[in-house]
């Protein structure tokens, strides 16, 4: 009979510790382990488990959907230090924040255009979509204004 040692750890039938790894497999350690045997086992060099690749760039599923999203957390990144420098351009460790969210906006700008074309998007609903909302945004800003 086997007695679970803890999550997913247990014991074969034959007295050894079964532990499974990162990929799922288990691994046997024969006879009955010392501390220093499983410590061992733990502390072997894990080949990294690669992804599948679907949403990146080359690949067969929605291809460029990961590069969007790093793209889009850039902008952020550096929307979030203009908040954070009450608007003032340079950032306290001398970067000029205007013109680095110049290069993020080109870069999602580069990655809207391959996910688009990639995708087979329909560039004239997204430019449809897009001019009604910016004449939102600029009714918006005017309205703000005094």
């Amino acid at each position: 009979m086997t007695e679970p040692v803890r999550s997913k750890t247990e014991w074969s039938e034959r007295g050894g510790l079964v532990v499974p790894d990162a990929g799922g497999e288990s691994h046997e350690i024969d006879g009955n382990p010392t501390v220093e045997a499983v410590q061992d086992f733990l502390d072997r060099e894990i080949p990294p488990v690669k992804g599948s690749g679907d949403f990146g760039i080359g690949s067969m599923v929605w291809p460029g959907i990961g590069k969007l999203l790093e793209e889009m957390g850039e902008v952020a990144q550096m929307a979030s230090k203009l908040v954070s420098t009450d608007g003032q351009d340079a950032y306290w460790d001398g970067t000029n924040l205007r013109e680095e969210l110049c290069g993020e906006i080109g870069d999602l700008l580069a990655a809207i255009a391959f996910l688009s074309n990639e995708n087979h998007l329909d560039t004239a609903l997204i430019q449809a979509r897009m001019d009604r909302k910016l004449t939102l945004f600029e009714k918006w800003h005017k309205g703000k204004q005094t």
